[in-house]
């Protein structure tokens, strides 16, 4: 398997980021200096720049996952819900619970880092606010 590739815009060729063999679902920290990305059972983070890739967590069944400018991420896990971790690591704590029928597949955070929305397969769009609560 191939891992995450990254290339800069004023460059030709992408260099495969050491480390992030296997890798799934990227995507890039706010400040574009960090890509997360999937590697089951755990959610990764590398700096673009190179280095070391850092486990922020484990996670049974990730689908996709969002990094938010307060320095969380959601992930969307399939028999889980919603999870939120910080991006410096630690244990997930479930921010929607599952439902048997929904996928939660697409994830993303609004301008503000109060708010938050996921599809959940379908056009179905819940707003998270910072204090815990769902709209739908």
């Amino acid at each position: 398997m191939s891992g995450c590739m990254f290339a800069r815009l004023d460059a030709i060729n992408a260099v495969e980021l050491p480390g992030t063999e296997g890798a799934m679902a990227p995507f890039f920290s706010p400040d574009g200096q960090w890509i997360g990305f999937l590697a089951r059972p755990h959610l990764k983070k590398v700096p673009i720049s190179g280095g070391a890739v850092v486990s922020i967590c484990a996670v049974a069944d990730p689908i996709g996952a969002n990094w938010g400018p307060d320095n969380t991420i959601l992930i969307g896990a399939v028999y889980a819900g919603i999870l939120r971790v910080s991006a410096n690591g630690g244990n997930p704590a479930v921010v929607i619970h599952p439902s048997p029928s929904l996928a939660y597949l697409h994830r993303s955070f609004c301008r503000t880092a109060s708010h938050s929305s996921t599809s959940a397969a379908g056009p179905a769009t819940m707003i998270l606010m910072s204090n815990g609560d769902a709209i739908a």
